[in-house]
């Protein structure tokens, strides 16, 4: 659905929303055509096309999308707002072994994510001071975002049917129990996002071949670890205790700036020169058996580019 409202020549909001839901295999479903030896003599390697498994795959869930963009232009200024909101619900199950035999399932609420962003643009337009000249765009933006895994199931065993690799793997969680049946290891992980953006760029033609543009964005996000649990499922009276890791949080803030000269001595001709710092926020690895999830660090990358574009022989090349 999609409804475009102008209530005047300087203004103008358009409200959508979708719906998206589907089940099937998707790509969950596979053949182990190489078991490793911790399987021992459980299964054989399978061959051709078909899969032989015992836990039907499975890939099902629903998206649900609403969003919210105006733009009002008053005069020597645009000013845009973009906003969205999205929910997905999603439900997963493979055969984690690949063979015939009932070793290891997993299945669950595999990527349930809420999330809601909004930007605010200030653009120049040809009303704007020095607009002959010079170009520009800022703005802020917002991000917050709760997703992960609540809960996801691995289930194996029983105990008796499974390669000692595998037991002494369940040892940690269930001790010296016997596994009569099949145990289910159920793992909650859920991450919260939230991050706060300024941004501008200016592009100044400075002569009738040359022009630069200078930008930077600055952020700020804090990444926290709500919540991480396991609890193992016996199908006995009594089950092991369950194991919660604490929360934990992650602040960063970054600035990235970008700079680049275009020139263009000829027709048809264009050489350029960009530096840029890009950044890649940290997280964490929130599905863990045995220890508390890692954090993982931010990233920083520095780019320099000098290139030239050309078309030769009447656009042929």
């Amino acid at each position: 659905v999609k409804v475009r409202w102008m209530p005047s020549e300087v203004f103008e909001m358009t409200l959508s929303g979708f719906q998206v839901r589907y089940q099937g295999t998707g790509s969950l479903i596979a053949s182990n055509f190489s078991p490793k030896p911790i399987l021992a003599a459980l299964a054989q390697p399978e061959t051709g096309y078909d899969a032989t498994i015992d836990a039907p795959p499975d890939n099902s869930g629903y998206t649900k999308v609403q969003t919210l963009d105006a733009i009002w232009t008053p005069g020597p200024l645009d000013i845009k707002f973009i906003g969205a909101r999205q929910q997905i619900e999603s439900f997963g199950r493979i055969d984690f072994d690949g063979t015939p035999m009932p070793i290891a399932t997993f299945q669950g609420q595999v990527g349930n994510a809420k999330i809601e962003t909004a930007e605010l643009q200030f653009l120049s337009n040809a009303d704007s001071w020095a607009a002959d000249w010079l170009t520009t765009i800022g703005g802020l933006y917002y991000i917050h975002s709760k997703a992960g895994f609540d809960p996801v199931f691995l289930t194996v065993g029983p105990t008796q049917l499974l390669p000692a690799g595998l037991r002494n793997i369940l040892t940690p969680l269930t001790g010296d129990l016997a596994l009569p049946y099949a145990a289910n290891v159920q793992i909650i992980g859920i991450l919260d996002t939230q991050s706060t953006a300024g941004f501008f760029q200016g592009t100044a033609k400075l002569t009738d071949w040359l022009s630069m543009t200078a930008g930077g964005r600055y952020q700020t996000e804090t990444r926290k670890l709500e919540k991480a649990t396991v609890q193992v499922d016996l199908q006995t009276v009594t089950s092991p205790p369950l194991v919660s890791f604490p929360p934990d949080r992650a602040d960063t803030s970054n600035f990235s700036p970008k700079v680049s000269i275009d020139m263009r001595p000829f027709d048809e001709t264009l050489v350029y020169l960009s530096y840029t710092k890009g950044f890649k926020s940290g997280t964490y690895n929130i599905i863990n058996l045995y220890t508390a999830p890692d954090s993982v660090k931010p990233e920083e990358v520095a780019s320099t580019e000098l290139g030239l574009k050309m078309e030769l022989l009447d656009g042929l090349l």
